[in-house]
């Protein structure tokens, strides 16, 4: 709790590889948590060894991307989330977006047909028409080797921009590079 709260009251400070493990797997377990309190209405989307692996072992799914973002606004609390295919349904994205004071994290976790076995697939980070490029305000925390400094440099600074953000993947469009 101590990281996570240095992260919502905006204190700055370099995030090691384990810490950055440690948030990507807490993002990961809010997501899972998420995805069954929807079970009643849809087919989960994480199943029980991704769930098991991430409960015993601290291991998060394959093709999982986290990305941290800061909020400047503070007293915010909310969480996203969202189902989408890409347009030949070979691919299913579980995106969970979670705001919490200046902390904003998000997590997109891809599930791919036989057809894309072996194959390296990543998620499309490319920002709304009229947007600031994402690659200046979403730090990728994994997978990722590269020490992590905290804030970043350019904030979210108002509910629309952050809104493109939450629906980003909405439709699965720009899912996948």
């Amino acid at each position: 709790m101590p990281l996570i709260g240095n992260l919502i009251h905006d204190v700055g400070f370099s995030l090691n590889g384990f810490q950055r493990l440690q948030i990507a797997a807490w993002t990961v377990k809010v997501s899972m948590v998420l995805d069954f309190v929807g079970k009643s209405t849809r087919e989960l989307f994480f199943d029980q060894i991704e769930r098991e692996q991430l409960r015993v072992a601290f291991e998060l799914p394959g093709r999982t991307t986290v990305w941290l973002a800061r909020y400047r606004f503070p007293g915010h609390i909310g969480v996203w989330g969202t189902n989408s295919w890409a347009l030949d349904k070979s691919v299913h994205a579980l995106t969970t977006t979670i705001l919490v004071g200046h902390l904003a994290v998000q997590i997109v976790t891809l599930q791919c047909t036989e057809q894309w076995d072996g194959i390296d697939v990543t998620v499309e980070t490319s920002p709304a028409p009229g947007q600031r490029p994402w690659q200046e305000m979403l730090t990728e925390i994994w997978p990722t080797t590269v020490s992590t400094q905290w804030p970043p440099k350019f904030s979210f600074m108002d509910t629309g921009e952050f809104s493109k953000l939450v629906r980003r993947y909405s439709y699965g469009e720009n899912l996948l590079k």
